[in-house]
């Protein structure tokens, strides 16, 4: 999946899990970056090491094991800091996976035409998702305080 799909649809999954709390708790900055997570680990490793890594180009960043790490550290920093960004970045890392597994699925893989356009229904949603959040920012004149603190 490209960027735009992750990042869209990523914020769009996660605003609605936020609309169920009291105050606002996600950054939506590190949130974006979030969203690309595993891409951003994997792509340099495979640059780096080559294009035959074990997994093709979903190594380290694509594995469960980061997304074991993320949630443990989530919850130790939540637990003893009362702090909720390491969260953050796991709902961005596993909303990313969970897109890839839905996007490369092997049995839709074998029918590219369908594939094809799945992933570009995707890009499109997402980016639709992006413009419409940022669109509600300068209508708002929130633009400012989004980079100053990452809420929307």
């Amino acid at each position: 999946m490209l960027p735009l799909g992750h990042m869209g649809i990523t914020v769009a999954v996660v605003r609605v899990l936020e609309s169920n709390f009291q105050s606002p708790w996600v950054d939506y900055r590190l949130l974006l970056v979030a969203s690309l997570l595993p891409d951003l680990i994997d792509k340099p490793i495979g640059y780096m090491f080559g294009a035959h890594s074990i997994f093709g180009n979903r190594d380290c960043g694509h594995s469960l094991l980061l997304l074991l790490i993320l949630f443990i550290v989530a919850v130790i920093q939540w637990y003893y800091r009362n702090n909720l960004t390491i969260l953050i970045l796991f709902l961005g890392a596993l909303t990313h996976d969970i897109l890839d597994i839905v996007s490369h699925h092997e049995h839709w893989a074998d029918r590219a035409l369908f594939s094809t356009n799945m992933l570009m229904t995707f890009e499109i949603i997402g980016g639709c998702l992006l413009i419409c959040f940022f669109t509600g920012l300068v209508l708002h004149n929130k633009v400012g305080y989004f980079i100053k603190t990452g809420e929307l």
